[in-house]
Parts: structure tokens; sequence; C-alpha cells
């Protein structure tokens, strides 16, 4: 299966053009979909990276002196966004990652995510 979000990545080459992402505030993203444990594990073939979680935090953290994540939402498509993290390896290397979502009701949550197993929630990711 074709990973349309890498593709859009690569062929509007939305690692250089900054003008097209506006950033978002902690509240902006109510309607992203929770996401279990179950299913990180299998989007990252196995807990190795969701472990990992917690030393990127501390790397931000002691790096920023905040523990936020700038997340950036493409102006053209609600749902596109993109996250800007620092590589644990190489002090100057920035890394980003982006992820395209199906929005649902933030009132239908409790609905949605008992039946996370059986929706497509993330249309895909890249980094």
């Amino acid at each position: 299966m074709p990973n349309v979000v890498e593709a859009r990545v690569e062929v509007d080459n939305l690692t250089r053009r900054n003008g097209q992402w506006v950033p978002l505030g902690d509240q902006a993203l109510i309607d992203f979909p929770v996401l279990d444990l179950e299913y990180l594990s299998d989007l990252t073939v196995g807990t190795y990276q969701v472990n990992l979680a917690s030393s990127y935090i501390q790397d931000k953290l002691i790096r920023d002196n905040d523990e936020q994540f700038q997340i950036d939402e493409n102006l053209e498509e609600p749902g596109f966004l993109r996250i800007r993290v620092y590589s644990r390896f190489r002090n100057a290397t920035k890394h980003q990652v982006f992820i395209a979502y199906i929005a649902h009701d933030a009132e239908n949550r409790e609905d949605h995510d008992e039946n996370v197993e059986n929706s497509r929630i993330l249309v895909g990711q890249y980094y």
C-alpha cells in the first residue's frame, strides 16, 4: 500500500516550505484520535520506539526547557501535521515527522476509541 503522506511530502517539497504551516496550540488537536499502546506498537513495528518516547521528552526538556513539541498544521489540509524533533544522536540535526489523520467528532470520542482497531485512524506518516 503506497504511503500517501510520504508521496505528498516529496512531491510538494514540504520539508523545505514553511509558508504552508500554521503552529497549533494545545487545544487545537481535540479531534486527534487517541491511539492505544497496541496500535502504536503495530505502527512502529514493535515497542522499541514507544519505549523511547520518555527519552525524547526528557531530551526536549533539557534542550529547550519545554516539554511540549511544536505541532504545525498544513493550511490547505486540516489533519495534516508536522512535528519537528531533534535527533537524540546528533545535536544539530532536527527531524520532521509528518502525520495525516482522519478527524473525528470530539463529542463521540468514546464511541470512536472503542472501535480503534476497526477504523483507519491515521492516513499515514512519514519521517
